[in-house]
């Protein structure tokens, strides 16, 4: 990995190649996104500074009023990265949610940070309640709570058709700022991947729906992740990776990704733990997305854990087991309870790929 100094003259270079934002009169802001700043949608942005890009634009396609929402396509569409939904947006949220055929939602954002509100709440608060969003209803089927991540399973209907979208939300990131350790968005990238295999075999292949606050600065350090982890799976090699090339890309997409050195740092050294200190073995054709490597060491036993779950073995096999993965569990740095353990393997039954 290179040393912060070479990293923040990268990041330099690429705000002069790309830069992260537009310093722009309200004139030019209304020709560059006329649909953003049109009368009847200006206030449906939750920061006036942060627009989004026309050219890929996600556009509402059942709406009476307006197809417009605060979000983007990003690196082909595979992704979507907006803004936190507000109150009056959320029912055109989950429209986006429910159009794009979207199995995960990643929050990367509190809802409150140094006592400013950074983010609304647009699920349901309790499994005894649902949410009517439009024509759209939204019920909460379960929560499963870990350190720094709540995973939300979600039930969506719509005209008599029901669907499942899971909601991971990581609350460890600070706004500008990076998490302490790689630790636990190795684990988000680990869980995403996990559910997003359990969506693709019931038919829902939609893009990843991801948002901060703004949807720019932590949505473009964990997308820039993303699609490094996926470029080193096509071949290239983590020291001859482009990042610059990456998130410039996804500044054309979306203005503003990555917003300052630290967050362009961070993504070097989640790459850099991800290949060196877990000696993953990256070659063309193999699965990295499933790869037990992915986990840090440290939640490994999240995984084993799993499998004892998912055994057909016989009840005192898998009863022995299940104590011995609940001892290490209790050891290690990522403290599952017996119950959330059991919640975990039986929202997530799949089999991981190592």
């Amino acid at each position: 990995m290179k040393t912060e100094a070479e990293l923040r003259q990268e990041f330099e270079l690429l705000n002069t190649i790309k830069p992260g934002n537009k310093p722009l009169d309200f004139i030019q802001l209304c020709s560059l996104y006329p649909s953003a700043t049109s009368v009847k949608n200006f206030q449906r942005n939750r920061y006036k500074d942060v627009l989004p890009e026309e050219s890929t634009r996600v556009k509402l396609q059942c709406s009476e009023d307006s197809d417009y929402i605060n979000a983007n396509f990003v690196h082909q569409a595979k992704y979507i990265s907006c803004q936190a939904p507000l109150p009056h947006t959320a029912p055109h949220f989950w429209r986006m949610i429910w159009e794009q055929k979207t199995p995960l939602i990643v929050m990367l954002t509190r809802t409150i940070e140094g006592e400013r509100k950074k983010a609304d709440i647009y699920w349901p608060s309790s499994s005894n309640e649902s949410l009517q969003c439009g024509l759209i209803t939204v019920a909460l089927r379960s929560v499963t709570k870990l350190m720094y991540i709540t995973i939300r399973v979600l039930e969506l209907t719509f005209q008599n058709e029901t669907r499942e979208v899971v909601h991971l939300h990581y609350t460890e990131w600070p706004d500008f700022g990076v998490p302490q350790t790689t630790h636990k968005i190795r684990e988000l990238i680990w869980l995403l991947n996990l559910y997003k295999e359990r969506a693709e075999g019931h038919g829902l292949k939609g893009p990843v729906v991801t948002h901060c606050s703004a949807g720019i600065g932590r949505c473009g350090t964990f997308l820039a992740i993303l699609i490094g982890l996926e470029k080193m799976m096509e071949g290239v090699q983590y020291d001859n990776l482009d990042l610059v090339d990456i998130v410039a890309q996804m500044r054309s997409d979306r203005c503003g990704m990555v917003q300052t050195d630290s967050q362009y740092i961070f993504i070097h050294r989640v790459l850099d733990d991800i290949v060196k200190e877990k000696n993953m073995k990256l070659s063309p054709g193999k699965r990295l997305s499933y790869s037990l490597d992915l986990l840090p060491s440290e939640s490994r036993h999240l995984h084993h854990h799993q499998s004892d779950y998912s055994s057909s073995s016989s009840s005192s096999e898998e009863e022995s087991e299940e104590e011995e993965s609940s001892a290490e569990l209790r050891r290690c740095s990522y403290p599952f309870s017996n119950e959330v353990a059991r919640r975990l393997s039986a929202s997530t039954s799949i089999e991981c790929k190592q």
